[in-house]
């Protein structure tokens, strides 16, 4: 799915993935989810909640941290220190 990502988001006529499949399960396992193609009422109704949950074979190490990328078509201000997000 994240190599489609790269032919929808730079608009590529062919998309590689960046790693071989067992270098992405070991080193980088990533998750790309694709709102863009959702209907307009259902981008026009505010917030889009996502959940990912993730089942894996063996415990999570401690310590362990996640991060998120938002790519959005619209410019907004985040202050972090009232959690506050303005639409610009």
């Amino acid at each position: 799915m994240y190599a489609q990502f790269q032919k929808s988001y730079y608009y590529r006529e062919q998309s590689e993935p960046c790693f071989y499949p067992i270098d992405f399960k070991q080193d980088a396992p990533l998750v790309v989810i694709d709102c863009s193609r959702q209907g307009e009422d259902i981008l026009k109704g505010g917030a889009v909640d996502i959940r990912v949950e993730f089942e894996t074979k063996k415990a999570v190490q401690a310590n362990t941290t996640a991060h998120c990328l938002i790519l959005h078509d619209r410019l907004v201000k985040y202050n972090p220190l009232t959690s506050t997000v303005r639409v610009i």
